[in-house]
């Protein structure tokens, strides 16, 4: 997925408003601050980055129906999908996620 000026301005307007909110959140700040210094500390292609991962991530949760976590958004270990699956059967109790970003 990219972010490109066809389609809505609003829908892109009101991602970057969220990701410069969402950059403030201390499980993303970091890995904005990595994104903006291999960019040449241009900070605007790191807010476009996170636009991308905020819509990516308001997609899975649309589309699972489950609640938004800001920590989702920023990168961590890969976990399998039959992983989360077990997991949101059971209840997310005792299925060894605890401490690992989905």
């Amino acid at each position: 997925m990219k972010i490109s000026k066809r389609g809505p301005s609003l829908a892109r307007r009101w991602l970057y408003f969220a990701a410069l909110r969402l950059v403030q959140d201390q499980s993303i700040k970091p890995w904005f601050e990595q994104k903006k210094t291999r960019d040449q500390n241009r900070g605007g292609r790191a807010v476009v980055a996170v636009m991308r991962k905020l819509a990516l991530a308001v997609h899975a949760v649309a589309a699972s129906d489950v609640e938004f976590d800001p920590a989702r958004v920023s990168p961590g270990k890969h976990i399998p999908r039959e992983v989360i699956a077990a997991c949101l059967k059971e209840g997310g109790k005792s299925s060894g996620l605890e401490g690992r970003v989905l």
